[in-house]
């Protein structure tokens, strides 16, 4: 089943030149180009964990309204004084 196999991705020592394989885990990593003959090195990617906390969504996540709405309270230090004042 080749939809169940991992896709490794290979780079050409001399050039850098990068394409992917699709390989079963039990197959032999590959020390040449399969067209060129060039020799390759196995190039580790870190795995994508579909993440669903952006940067923006965090952002909104933690806005005043945000936190107010579940209950929470925030501080803040002011810059002048350096006490803590409540914000929310």
């Amino acid at each position: 089943m080749l939809y169940n196999m991992p896709t490794y991705v290979y780079e050409v020592i001399s050039t850098g030149e990068q394409f992917e394989v699709i390989q079963s885990i039990h197959d032999h990593h590959l020390t040449h180009h399969p067209e060129t003959g060039q020799p390759v090195q196995r190039v580790y990617v870190p795995a994508y964990l579909g993440i669903k906390h952006t940067p923006g969504s965090t952002k909104q996540l933690l806005s005043n309204e945000s936190l107010a709405k579940a209950g929470f309270q925030k501080y803040e230090k002011d810059k002048l004084t350096g006490a803590y004042n409540k914000v929310v």
